[in-house]
């Protein structure tokens, strides 16, 4: 029996765009879920030192919980956002968008009593979705998607606000956890 290379060839391009897809997918997933279900989203703490040291060191801190801790949140949520527009076809745009904004707050809030359960939260949950795809290619409707997409600009204050409760849960959450930390 003969072989059939173009047919091999479309064999090839096919598994190969969705090892390519799977892969940067779980990867990004992987960050997301390794970053994100820390209690501290940074590294940086509080200096206990005194002096000009301590107040550059404190005054970086502040920075980064006021306003890198904020980005990588939306960030975060923008992810997590676009792969609830692409799978949930049965969702309007704003529900996708707060069912997107309720998952990130429910990582972040358990990461403060359970690092391991927000863990598994952050990665069970897009690597749900990835195994739904992975059996049924019809699962992502583009039309859908892109039909979503066109509709965010008139949800511009539901996203603002989606936002604004997971900034302030977020810094709830760790002035918190930083009273009950210092007794």
């Amino acid at each position: 029996m003969p072989i059939d290379w173009s047919l091999t060839l479309r064999v090839f391009q096919t598994v190969g765009l969705y090892t390519l897809g799977f892969t940067i997918y779980a990867t990004i997933i992987y960050f997301f879920y390794k970053r994100g279900s820390k209690r501290l989203l940074l590294t940086h703490t509080p200096s206990k030192a005194t002096g000009l040291r301590a107040f550059f060191a404190n005054a970086w801190y502040a920075v980064e919980y006021l306003f890198l801790s904020p980005l990588i949140l939306f960030l975060w949520g923008c992810i997590i956002a676009t792969i609830v527009f692409l799978l949930a076809k049965n969702f309007a745009a704003e529900q996708a968008l707060l069912a997107a904004m309720a998952l990130l707050a429910t990582i972040r809030v358990t990461a403060y009593f359970s690092e391991e359960l927000s863990a598994d939260v952050a990665k069970l949950v897009p690597l749900s979705l990835l195994a739904i795809v992975a059996f049924d290619a019809a699962a992502i409707d583009l039309a859908a998607f892109w039909t979503k997409v066109q509709t965010l600009p008139l949800l511009l204050v539901p996203s603002l606000a989606a936002f604004a409760f997971i900034v302030i849960l977020e810094l709830i959450l760790r002035i918190g956890y930083a009273l009950v930390e210092r007794d």
